[in-house]
């Protein structure tokens, strides 16, 4: 059997052969240019190394800007439901909502009120204004921030009626100072019983997240319209004569100076007084003795007055009411 052997092996068969020595050098040669030495192997590795150390870096740095922007945007959003349900929740407690108001001077200045909820029986009163944030603060963001003014809260989670009123923040970041808007459900001669409010919150240069919700006040609208009678004179010049007959209802705002109202006797007549029930004393005529109240007949007397109700058969006063 021949074997093949290669021009080096020739070469160590025969020695001092110029043209084996040649031929072992060129397939020596084609060796060597067919592989890769183990210097370049490792600077191969070290720059592959490098690449995919610098992919990993951009992904791993979107990553974390992208899971910053969304506990970001979800903060906003868990501090835009904590603010709204404070909101719904006084709202649903009232039996007023207002779109406009005088700030209280005990909660400072420059606040532009948005929203207004008085307690029922005008036991309390809230006001939700935005104001501007110092750009010292420490404390808040802004630019601007949604503030609370109105009687703290007790240990029972009730407003503390009566108690004086302080100013809190209840959500940071908004915008402008129109970041709230409250929208009232009502034509022009009636009360609002029902709102729509709208809330923006923005961090840094993101897009504004946003909240809308409605709500709608916990009040019987036929006695409710104490808050405005008694809280807002001009609205009633009070008297004998009816401040309003709106609904076939008639609403009687007496003054300490009336003697007597004689109602129409329609389905509900109303009288509003400003004290509590227990300052009054009621009896059917002026005449000590007389007998109960009716609907036809009751004089109340006390708190500066004595008035003479004649087919009156609701009385509301700042802690209730007395139907007769």
């Amino acid at each position: 059997m021949k074997l093949n052997r290669s021009p080096c092996q020739h070469r160590l068969l025969q020695r001092d052969t110029a043209r084996s020595e040649l031929a072992c050098k060129g397939a020596l040669q084609d060796v060597s240019s067919a592989g890769v030495t183990l210097v370049e192997l490792l600077i191969a590795s070290a720059i592959g190394a490098l690449v995919i150390a610098g992919i990993g870096s951009a992904v791993l740095t979107s990553e974390v800007r992208l899971s910053g922007a969304n506990v970001v945007s979800q903060t906003l959003k868990d501090d835009l439901a904590q603010a709204s349900n404070l909101i719904r929740y006084e709202v649903e407690m009232s039996s007023l909502v207002e779109d406009s108001g005088t700030y209280p001077t005990a909660c400072g200045t420059g606040a532009s009120v948005k929203l207004v909820i008085t307690g029922k029986y005008g036991a309390w009163q809230v006001f939700y204004a935005t104001r501007s944030v110092p750009s010292t603060s420490t404390d808040w963001t802004g630019p601007f921030a949604l503030v609370r003014c109105g009687p703290v809260y007790n240990s029972s989670g009730n407003i503390n009626s009566g108690g004086a009123s302080f100013e809190s923040v209840v959500l940071d970041r908004l915008p402008t100072a129109t970041s709230m808007t409250a929208t009232l459900n009502k034509t022009s001669s009636t009360l609002a019983r029902s709102l729509e409010v709208t809330l923006a919150a923005q961090a840094g240069s993101s897009s504004p997240v946003t909240r809308t919700f409605q709500s709608t006040t916990d009040s019987n609208p036929i006695f409710s319209l104490y808050d405005l009678y008694l809280n807002n004179p001009s609205s009633c010049a009070g008297g004998s004569s009816p401040c309003s007959t709106a609904g076939g209802v008639n609403h009687y705002r007496p003054l300490t100076s009336t003697t007597t109202i004689t109602a129409i006797s329609t389905e509900s007549d109303i009288a509003y007084f400003p004290g509590q029930i227990s300052s009054y004393s009621f009896r059917k005529t002026s005449t000590a003795g007389s007998g109960p109240c009716t609907r036809t007949s009751c004089y109340v007397s006390g708190g500066g007055y004595g008035l003479q109700l004649n087919n009156v058969n609701v009385l509301v006063f700042s802690d209730g009411e007395l139907r007769i």
